[in-house]
């Protein structure tokens, strides 16, 4: 082979070595790229239920944190929280005084897509000592003749931070109202506490000068000498612990004061919030068991220790700013302290004779009764069955007929002509108003034997 030929066919070998590696570098590209595409499914045209998103080792999987077995120990009430500090265990069993627990760790039977009312609280609006159905917004709900459905989300240890973060993340229940329930006996420093020891809720630390360690010393259960059992004239005993609730009032120590203020910014942009989504939000705030007895003692000429004479002044005033400032904001409160009050002037069964501090049924149907009252009038043209007739939603634009308090869709907008309906025979309707009734079937073409508009009968 000539010197020219070699050259050749060398650089031939090379060509083709060379063409070899890009087909090869090429199809390796392709599949890689494909496994990628595979992988991630970044094309916007895949399905969702085909696409895979960017997981995150970090955060649990949703359903194995919820349906996680409970400890061999038994399933604890409260679990740990890095937002809320604590937050109530998923599906806790029903027992006295505590659960039953629903999906979300919140103490109801059922989850509903929708909910007329929601509660929002500690645990006195929980319900401690007595079963789910005793509890003040179960007792509400039955007061309002069982046509409003109530939703409670609420949990011993909360305090305002905890509830303004709720009353955010309930607007997705689409509530008509939303009562939240604070409670004086300790939410100013459990309020306080959230804001400066969890970076979340840092916007809260309106007082710049305090630190978590600014908090109180708080001895619980408090010690028998701080406690102050009285026997009224009738006979009637009854166990107080001023020290304690005073913890939580004194005017002197800047984390209530701190946790006060923090609860009248909380107030204010639940409020804010809510009402630009159409809710009517109602505060209420719920004394202490002291401040309960308080005219009782007083019109028996009791001479309590100092320390109740000085808690009933200063709860007072922390009482008096809270109502000021909702009126102020134009929030809508109300007052269970009047009703609690004239109840303890006679001997009815309020709160457990020892120190306990949370309320016993009678307790209990008192707030949720007068609760009840408060916010009838404002559900009563918002729920309840719509009477017989035709209605539609604007988006999206449906036609519905009701007949003998169910709800019907017509299948398409034409249906409802060809079953004779003219579309001024129609009322509008918030899409939430059906939602909340639900479908009970589907108007076909022309079946204007049971849903014709001779039936028609909108007011």
């Amino acid at each position: 082979m000539g010197l020219s030929a070699y050259r050749f066919f060398t650089r031939g070998q090379i060509m083709k070595k060379e063409w070899l590696i890009a087909i090869g570098a090429t199809l390796l590209s392709l599949l890689v790229a494909r496994s990628i595409v595979k992988t991630l499914r970044i094309n916007s045209n895949v399905p969702k239920d085909m696409a895979i998103v960017q997981l995150d080792a970090r955060e649990a999987p949703f359903y194995e944190g919820v349906f996680k077995r409970p400890s061999e120990h038994g399933q604890d009430l409260l679990i740990s929280d890095p937002k809320t500090i604590l937050r109530g265990a998923p599906f806790f069993k029903d027992q006295l005084g505590a659960g039953p627990h629903d999906v979300l760790g919140f103490r109801n039977r059922v989850v509903p897509t929708i909910a007329d009312v929601v509660t929002i609280g500690d645990s006195q609006t929980y319900g401690n000592n007595v079963i789910t159905a005793e509890n003040w917004p179960s007792v509400m709900a039955k007061s309002l003749a069982g046509e409003v459905t109530v939703y409670n989300v609420s949990l011993g240890s909360w305090g305002g931070v905890q509830y303004f973060d709720m009353a955010q993340k309930v607007a997705l229940f689409k509530p008509l109202a939303i009562v939240v329930a604070f409670y004086t006996g300790n939410d100013s420093l459990e309020t306080f506490k959230a804001a400066y020891a969890v970076d979340s809720w840092k916007e809260f630390r309106l007082d710049a000068s305090l630190s978590i360690h600014d908090m109180p010393n708080i001895p619980f259960p408090p010690p028998k000498e701080d406690r102050w059992e009285l026997r009224f004239s009738s006979g009637f005993t009854t166990t107080f612990t001023p020290k304690l609730r005073l913890l939580s009032n004194d005017s002197a120590s800047g984390a209530v004061v701190a946790g006060y203020r923090i609860i009248k910014e909380i107030a204010t942009r639940i409020y804010s919030v809510l009402t630009k989504e159409g809710v009517d939000v109602y505060f209420t705030v719920i004394p202490t068991k002291e401040m309960v007895y308080s005219k009782r003692v007083q019109d028996e000429g009791v001479v309590p220790p100092e320390a109740y004479a000085k808690l009933i002044r200063e709860e007072g005033n922390a009482l008096s700013e809270l109502t000021e400032h909702f009126a102020v904001i134009g929030a809508k409160s109300i007052d269970v302290v009047s009703d609690l009050k004239s109840a303890a002037s006679t001997d009815a069964l309020l709160y457990p004779p020892d120190s306990n501090g949370h309320p016993v049924p009678e307790g209990y149907r008192l707030i949720g009764e007068t609760i009840a009252r408060a916010v009838k009038d404002g559900l009563a043209n918002k729920t309840g069955v719509l009477a017989d007739g035709g209605y539609f939603t604007a988006s999206p634009e449906r036609y519905y007929v009701a007949r003998k308090g169910e709800m019907y869709l017509f299948a398409q907008p034409e249906a409802a002509a060809l079953s004779g309906w003219k579309k001024e025979d129609f009322v509008k309707v918030d899409n939430r108003r059906i939602e909340s009734i639900g479908m009970n079937g589907v108007v076909r073409s022309g079946d204007t034997e049971r849903f014709g508009p001779s039936k028609n009968t909108v007011p």
